[in-house]
């Protein structure tokens, strides 16, 4: 049964969409939405399969190749308490195969690594683009990434948009979800101490953005800081 304050709410967001109510009831309807605020839903909900989430920076974008292991480890945390995905490989075992593999990790297909660390799918995070100080004197972080989901069985890609015909190379499949990251701009001038400490704020929001693709999660809300 539905409780009395429910139902009040109920007719009067009826009553306001239908222009029947006055301002008053209209503003309590407002009052609710923001009482209790819309999640932004998944944008694909990710199979409950053993997965590896690979970070692929092969120009060095982000200035320090150990951020891709920090990016994926914090997507995999994520998913893991977001999403519910209990079977996340570390990403210790890919780096363990990327040295095991030498000049061939270069050569070897996404399907084959989450294959070789026993996924069954491999969330495929590509940096496109990263950028910290566009001007002198600016502190401007951004970055592009292309997002994929590959199925390592059965070598074909699941997300986005639908799946490629088995035999294609994921690899060379150009196009992914692009997420877009970028950060308020300071002026500042860019040293050592503040290169690191913006090159891990911008890690930060490429993998909380990238994870955000796979669980609701709540947008910011009237009042929180501009991020």
């Amino acid at each position: 049964m539905m409780s009395d304050p429910k139902r009040r709410a109920l007719w009067l967001a009826i009553a306001c969409g239908v222009g029947l109510a006055g301002t008053g009831g209209c503003n309590y309807v407002a009052f609710l939405g923001q009482a209790f605020p819309q999640k932004v839903p998944a944008t694909y909900s990710l199979p409950r399969r053993p997965t590896v989430v690979l970070v692929d920076d092969p120009r060095n974008l982000l200035g320090d190749p150990t951020l891709s292991v920090l990016i994926a480890q914090q997507i995999g945390d994520d998913l893991g308490r977001h999403a519910g995905m209990e079977q996340i490989v570390p990403p210790e075992r890919v780096t363990g195969l990327m040295v095991r593999l030498e000049d061939d990790w270069r050569r070897t297909g996404v399907d084959q690594i989450g294959r070789s660390v026993g996924a069954a799918q491999v969330v495929h995070v590509h940096i496109e683009r990263a950028v910290l100080s566009p001007d002198p004197g600016l502190v401007q972080p951004m970055a592009v990434a292309q997002v994929k989901v590959i199925d390592a069985a059965n070598r074909r890609r699941m997300f986005p948009g639908s799946p490629i015909e088995a035999g294609d190379d994921p690899d060379l499949v150009p196009s992914g979800q692009r997420v877009r990251v970028e950060l308020l701009p300071r002026a500042a001038e860019i040293t050592d101490a503040t290169r690191q400490a913006y090159q891990r704020k911008l890690a930060d929001r490429i993998a909380r953005d990238v994870g955000r693709l796979f669980y609701a999660y709540l947008p910011r809300q009237p009042g929180e800081p501009f991020e």
